[in-house]
C-alpha cells in the first residue's frame, strides 16, 4: 500500500434527527456570516483516540448547542482527495443520531475549542 494513502484526516458528519409534527426532520444549519458556504449538516474533525462516532456527536453539540443528542449509528465511510487540509486524504464517516429539542429554529455561536470553527455563528 502507497505511504501515502497512511496519512488521512478523520472526520465525522452528524445527521440529527427527531420526530416533527409532519413526519422526520434532519437539522440543517448556515454559517450567519458566510451564507455563501450553503445549507450544511454538523461535523468536523476528529481529535486524538475520538471514535468517528464520539467526532460526530461532539460536533453536532458544538455547532448546534444541542445537548440532549442520542447516538444511533454509523452509517459509513468514504475516502475522498481532498487539497484544502494539510493530508491528501480525508475519511468522511457518516453517522446518525436523535433529538427531542422542540425549537425551530436558533442562533448559536460555537465555542471556542481550537478547532478552527471557533466564533462561527450558525442559524
Amino acid at each position: 500500500m502507497s505511504e501515502r494513502f497512511l496519512k488521512f484526516r478523520q472526520r465525522g458528519t452528524a445527521y440529527v434527527l427527531r420526530e416533527g409534527p409532519s413526519g422526520t426532520e434532519v437539522l440543517v444549519m448556515l454559517h450567519v456570516d458566510r451564507p455563501e458556504d450553503g445549507v450544511q449538516v454538523p461535523g468536523g474533525g476528529a481529535r486524538p483516540g475520538e471514535t468517528p462516532g464520539e467526532t460526530a456527536m461532539r460536533e453536532a453539540a458544538e455547532e448546534t448547542g444541542v445537548r440532549d443528542l442520542v447516538f444511533g449509528e454509523v452509517l459509513g465511510s468514504k475516502l475522498m482527495k481532498v487539497d484544502w487540509v494539510a493530508y491528501d486524504y480525508q475519511v468522511n464517516t457518516y453517522s446518525w443520531m436523535t433529538t427531542t429539542d422542540p425549537r425551530d429554529g436558533w442562533e448559536h455561536t460555537v465555542p471556542h475549542t481550537g478547532d478552527g470553527d471557533d466564533g462561527l455563528r450558525m442559524r
